[in-house]
């Protein structure tokens, strides 16, 4: 695996020489709302948690030094990094301790696996594939209370406006309430989740859609949206991780 410095021109565009002659100049001219915001809200880098500078986006500068992006595939899938060590702790403070904020560095992280290379087929999408929609997978509406958020949207919605495609958060819906997948047995995390989703009444299907998650774990859960999904009319349907659990 080569660092991503060396991998992806996501994270290091044309330019960034010029950002940095700039400094303290180009903080400023933030809109004020934006400003306030962040000093109301501080951003954390998604691998340290460290509070990031005005300047820092997603990770800090020693993070996005050392970090490393792969291209880890699963069925009809891929993933740009391992669930475990730093990765495995960050995508556990994105899901329950409030980090909403890691979706962008997330985000950003997905589309640079996908440009590494060529997937095997039946694995990652093709390269000429382009979704109609991202989807995120639900989450019920007790455990948006709890959380606030649901991590799985706030991703997709960060893909989405990367890969300027739209997201929709609402064609499906979690209708049961089901238990934490992490702690059951592969069969179990089937019976779980059967029959936990819906699509939204008079919905119009796309065509191609791309799932997105936090973990790929079994795919318990993507295959049960993806049976729901193309049951009303989806013909091509991959999906996209954080993590991929091996």
């Amino acid at each position: 695996m080569k660092r991503i410095k060396q991998s992806c021109g996501l994270f290091f565009r044309a330019g960034d020489k010029e950002n940095r002659s700039k400094g303290r100049e180009e903080k400023t001219k933030l809109p004020w709302g934006e400003r306030l915001r962040r000093w109301l809200y501080p951003a954390h880098c998604a691998l340290c948690d460290g509070l990031l500078s005005g300047r820092e986006k997603g990770l800090c500068a020693s993070c996005r030094r050392r970090v490393q992006i792969s291209c880890l595939c699963f069925e009809n899938g891929f993933a740009p990094f391992p669930y475990r060590g730093v990765y495995r702790d960050a995508v556990r403070r994105f899901k329950y301790s409030g980090r909403a904020e890691y979706a962008v560095f997330f985000a950003e992280a997905i589309v640079c696996a996908a440009q590494k290379s060529v997937l095997p087929p039946g694995y990652g999408f093709p390269r000429s594939w382009r979704p109609d929609v991202l989807v995120p997978v639900p989450i019920h509406r007790s455990r948006f209370r709890e959380r606030g958020y649901n991590q799985a949207e706030e991703l997709a919605r960060e893909l989405g406006r990367l890969l300027h495609i739209p997201c929709d958060t609402k064609l499906v819906v979690r209708i049961r309430d089901t238990r934490p997948q992490n702690a059951l047995t592969p069969e179990q995390r089937k019976e779980n989740v059967k029959h936990a989703f819906a699509v939204k009444k008079h919905a119009s299907i796309p065509a191609r859609v791309l799932l997105v998650d936090d973990i790929y774990t079994t795919g318990s859960t993507l295959k049960e949206l993806e049976k729901v999904l193309c049951g009303c009319g989806a013909r091509e349907i991959y999906r996209v991780c954080i993590c991929l659990a091996v």
